[in-house]
Parts: C-alpha cells; structure tokens; sequence
C-alpha cells in the first residue's frame, strides 16, 4: 500500500495545516474527546468539540488547524471503519505519502511522527466513530447530488417564414450534477411553472419535517444527539 500515493494534493495540506497545533493541543483535543459524553453527529460538531478544548485565543489563531484536523480524523476514520485497511499500515502509507511531499522539509516529518500515536488514539474515541458512522448513513445513497440549479430560458416563436418573432416561451430546466461509485454524471430535467411551485412546497415541507423530528427527539431526550443532514445548526451542545 505505501508503494503508491493515497493522499491528494488537498488532504497534504490538511496535514501541514494540523502540524501549528503543538503537543500539549493535541493532548488537550484527546482528553477532550475521551471526557465528553455527548457525542456529535455531524462535521461542524466535531470542530466544534475540538476547538472548545483549546482556548478562545488559541481557537481564532488555529482554526484553519481544527478544521483540517477535524477533517482528517473523519477522512481517516471512514477509511478504517469501512475495513479497508488496518490502521498502522494506513498510517505508514500517509508517512510515505507526506515523506515525499515534506522532502524539502524534514522538520516537518519528524513532527508528524510525535504526533501520530495522539492521532491513533483520537480515531478510537466515541465522538470520532459516531460523527464517521453518521456520516456513513447520512451519505449511503446510490446518487449523490453535487451540484444543481435550474436555468430560466426565453424560447422565441417565429413565424413560418422564420423571419418574425410572434411570442415567446419561457422554458425551465433543473441541471444536476450526481456522484455515483466516485464517477460524476450529470441530469437535465424540464421543468413548467406548476413543477417548480410543487417543488418548493415539497422542499419547505421537507425541512419542516426535518424541525418537527428534531424537537420531537430533543423533548424527549436532552442527551441523544441530532444533527440534520448539511444543516450546521444542531443540538450538538457539550
């Protein structure tokens, strides 16, 4: 496995984001994982949970380095829950990856060393499984929606001759771009007036679902966590 690069160009600069964050950071973030007994379920409640181990000063300087932290414990995480490799060997293969990166830069490397058994540890813990694990299920869909927007287009009616416009039409098409199985594809759907109020309607009824299953749970059980779906609001409160 460490014969061939795992990590993106993105995911390097995670790592060198995470290495301003000295030991004694990394060990405030672990104890603070291992000590908290309300678990987060979405991504910004784990920045939240680490960022709130720190100090407020140390939160503003560094918050580029908890969401790259952040991001990486969930990348990692997903990896190794999904079985596809043993941790020690992943972690060897993001060494080589970072070796080769870092080349110019050697300091870099050792610190990555003092900080990986901190790293271990934190993937182990409870907040970092669930917020994986919750991501899993939230996203286990065959098509996932990257992008979409509907375009607006004004189609002139000409007469037969094709040299005078008698009306014109105004035209709706719903463009959407899809993730399956790590490949992207795109889907154009047509659109009339009477679609796109029809779509509105669902997707406010579909939010307020969304709000009357969160107070349904949230008066009943203060301490189940409840995150809705991309929504950085939540009731991830430690």
């Amino acid at each position: 496995m460490s014969e061939r690069s795992i990590l993106t160009g993105e995911q390097v600069s995670h790592f060198d984001r995470i290495l301003s964050l000295d030991p004694r950071d990394f060990a405030k973030i672990l104890r603070r994982l291992k000590a908290v007994r309300q678990f987060p379920v979405s991504p910004s409640g784990l920045r939240d949970l680490i960022g709130n181990a720190l100090t407020s000063e140390k939160r503003s300087e560094e918050g580029n380095a908890i969401k790259a932290l952040a991001n990486i414990l969930m990348g990692m995480g997903t990896v190794v829950s999904r079985g596809m490799t043993e941790i020690e060997s992943y972690l060897d293969a993001i060494r080589a990856d970072l070796k080769a990166a870092w080349a110019s830069e050697p300091a870099k490397i050792e610190r990555w060393d003092r900080i990986r058994p901190p790293l271990v540890e934190m993937l182990s813990t409870k907040p970092v499984r669930t917020t994986v694990k919750a991501l899993d299920i939230a996203y286990e869909y065959a098509n996932l929606l990257q992008f979409s927007r509907i375009m607006t287009d004004v189609r002139p009616v000409f007469n037969e001759d094709g040299d005078e416009v008698e009306g014109a039409v105004v035209a709706f098409t719903l463009r959407m771009n899809l993730l399956n199985a790590g490949h992207s594809q795109s889907l154009s759907i047509a659109l009339d007036a009477l679609d796109l109020r029809l779509l509105l309607e669902q997707c406010e009824r579909a939010l307020q679902k969304a709000e009357t299953v969160r107070n349904y749970f949230s008066s009943r059980d203060s301490s189940l966590t409840f995150a809705i779906v991309g929504a950085e609001d939540s009731n991830e409160s430690d």
